[in-house]
């Protein structure tokens, strides 16, 4: 099952953007990508950066609250090369930053759960983000109906862990009839809200504001690029497509999202008025200022990182 979920998810994304490029000119989309200004190209990754600043910050509180103060600048550069690893399945792929962070006296059981705990903020954020994309259509409802409870029931779960891991713990015990995925899919929630019992209450708390701003700014990123196609999307919207793209793309089970967040990206902002050329030029602008752009940042710290520590030994 764990292997069929993304061929699936492959195969109906494939499909996906056969059926809505077809009849695309790349000739219009490569123009369209050229009426995009180098200036905004760079506004568009210092807001991206702007994001990794602010999470890292919150990482930092993390590990703090439990006793690990490190050099910031070389603990900054162990942050980002997690993002070397943006391609894997949910991102899991960032725990390498264990590896460097065991060399530097950070118990390997911390640096992983503060993984799972900024995994558990992200996915929080970018739904109470995606709320916005109601504003414009009305079918946006359903949307809301079913993702804001979930958005409401996790952040119970970090200001609550103790509570929700006791919750979460009896429901996993009484899993075992249930579907193996599913059984799978309680017991990484349950690992996550058990993870969130390690950092203070305070400190977690802090970090939704943190990752609400970190995950704004990436979406402002997107209105900006759109705008430039269509001036009058409202910032708003164009903040909750990016953020229903990134959540969906999550859910599709592919590395970074890939596919998944593009096909939703675009397609949201033909809806919203852009042409689908406009809209595929916009997404693709958008991808490469922020995960591409953050894969290329993590590959360069992680070979900085890795000279430092072979020079040192």
């Amino acid at each position: 099952m764990r292997r069929t979920l993304p061929a699936v998810s492959l195969v109906l994304i494939a499909a996906l953007l056969f059926l809505h490029l077809k009849g695309v000119d790349v000739d219009q989309i490569a123009a369209s990508i050229a009426l995009v200004p180098t200036q905004l190209i760079s506004l568009v990754l210092v807001l991206s950066l702007a994001n990794y600043v602010l999470r890292f910050l919150r990482w930092e509180g993390l590990l703090e609250s439990v006793g690990y103060r490190l050099p910031r600048a070389r603990h900054m550069l162990i942050y980002v090369s997690g993002f070397s690893m943006a391609l894997t399945p949910g991102k899991a792929g960032e725990a390498v930053r264990s590896i460097f962070l065991a060399e530097e006296g950070v118990n390997h059981r911390h640096s992983i759960a503060c993984v799972g705990v900024e995994r558990l903020y992200d996915v929080i954020s970018v739904a109470i983000l995606a709320v916005f994309v109601v504003s414009a259509w009305p079918q946006g409802a359903l949307y809301v109906a079913f993702l804001l409870p979930i958005a409401l029931a996790l952040a119970f779960f970090v200001s609550e862990p103790r509570v929700a891991a006791w919750m979460l713990t009896r429901v996993k015990r009484n899993a075992s009839e249930l579907p193996g995925l599913t059984t799978k899919v309680i017991g990484s929630v349950v690992e996550l809200v058990v993870a969130a019992t390690e950092f203070p209450r305070n400190v977690a708390l802090r970090g939704l504001p943190i990752g609400l701003a970190g995950w704004l700014l990436e979406g402002i990123g997107l209105w900006l690029l759109a705008s430039q196609f269509e001036p009058e999307l409202p910032m708003f919207l164009g903040v909750g497509i990016f953020s229903a793209a990134i959540l969906v793309g999550a859910l599709t089970f592919l590395p970074g999202g890939l596919g998944g967040t593009e096909v939703l990206m675009t397609t949201l902002l033909a809806a919203a008025g852009l042409s689908v050329s406009d809209a595929v030029a916009a997404t693709a602008v958008c991808r490469l200022a922020t995960l591409w752009f953050g894969l290329v940042l993590g590959i360069l710290a992680t070979l900085v990182v890795s000279r430092i520590a072979l020079h040192e030994r």
